[in-house]
């Protein structure tokens, strides 16, 4: 009987960009203590104020057992302060300055301090985990120097992080469905002589 070829692909990339689902800042001012909540993206230390965070979390698309998650890219905003990004639980809906989420783990990365130096933080590993897990991700700015009596503050648009993800699928090559399709018919006609003899 023939043998039918075993099947040969070629890995199929399709790239997306997802920005966050949710933005929020918090502030806290050394000098009293109070604390706010803001629907606006600020990070930094104000020199005898305080200092702001940023949170966002992106919701990465539904799981795929088809597909792999071969690319995870955090882009974020060019400035001239030196920002830290922390991962954090992704999972909050809202939050005030108390119940924030925290880091899950250590710094990720520190933002580029030059324009000339727009690089992403690769995070395939951990994304990918998160994609097949089904979790939503969540990151923190903060300025590197927090907590410092120096000004280091930057406001920046709502969405100011996105995630570039590129999913790589197995597809057949052409010629792999000539040659199954070859196969099936010397297998049919194999068949066929053998009701005839």
């Amino acid at each position: 009987m023939a043998a039918i070829m075993p099947a040969v692909s070629q890995a199929a990339a399709k790239e997306i960009s997802i920005t966050s689902s949710q933005h929020l800042s918090t502030f806290y001012n050394t000098r009293n203590g109070n604390t706010n909540t803001l629907d606006r993206g600020e990070v930094g230390a104000i020199f005898g104020e305080g200092y702001s965070r940023l949170y966002e979390k992106f919701i990465l698309p539904a799981y795929d057992p088809s597909v792999t998650l071969t690319s995870g890219l955090l882009w974020t905003p060019i400035t001239a302060r030196s920002m830290e990004v922390y991962l954090t639980d992704g999972t909050w809906v809202s939050f005030n300055y108390y119940t924030a989420p925290n880091p899950i783990g250590g710094l990720v990365a520190k933002t580029a301090t030059n324009i000339s130096q727009k690089k992403p933080i690769d995070l395939t590993e951990y994304l990918n985990k998160a994609y097949k897990n089904g979790t939503p991700v969540g990151f923190m700015m903060k300025s590197s120097i927090e907590g410092q009596n120096w000004t280091d503050f930057t406001g920046f648009p709502s969405g100011a992080q996105t995630l570039s993800l590129t999913f790589t699928s197995a597809v057949p090559e052409p010629e792999t469905y000539a040659m199954l399709l070859t196969g099936l018919g010397l297998m049919g006609f194999i068949v066929r002589r053998k009701r005839k003899s």
